[in-house]
């Protein structure tokens, strides 16, 4: 029982983790009305944010 409390607070963690990465997305693709813009500004915010995640944020938290 306490290896399946484990493994839903990891996979809890890491779905909240993809919707962030959506969201990221998301906000920078609507910002531009040019196509290769909005490519460029997605691809930037998304690189950004998840070094900034993995730098920041992720080390100070455990999900156990």
């Amino acid at each position: 029982m306490e290896l399946l409390k484990v493994l839903n607070s990891f996979l809890l963690a890491f779905a909240l983790e993809l919707v962030a990465l959506v969201f990221v997305v998301y906000v920078a693709w609507t910002g531009f009305a040019n196509i290769w813009l909005r490519l460029l500004f997605g691809a930037v915010c998304l690189v950004i944010f998840v070094v900034l995640w993995g730098r920041i944020l992720h080390r100070k938290r455990r999900c156990v």
